[in-house]
């Protein structure tokens, strides 16, 4: 199961959702991910689309994240 799948899965899921909103790295996400039977990439989350060219080059350049869930949406916040 891939990203997309894990997306679904914290959309519809309030604890893991409650869990996954303390994750700072996308990173993090993968690892998260990972260890709840989900196997993909940084490069899988960036190619989904979720990400907009600033917030790219934040995570590209190290700049902080933090991880927003919605009811429909998981993207991420650049600290700048």
């Amino acid at each position: 199961m891939g990203f997309n799948e894990f997306k679904e899965k914290v959309l519809s899921d309030k604890d893991l959702a409650a869990q996954a909103k303390d994750l700072k790295s996308l990173e993090e996400v993968v690892a998260f991910g990972k260890a709840n039977g989900y196997t993909f990439t940084v490069e899988d989350i960036k190619a989904s689309g979720q990400l907009s060219d600033e917030e790219l080059d934040a995570v590209a350049g190290g700049g902080g994240v933090k991880i927003i869930i919605t009811k429909s949406f998981i993207g991420v916040e650049v600290n700048t």
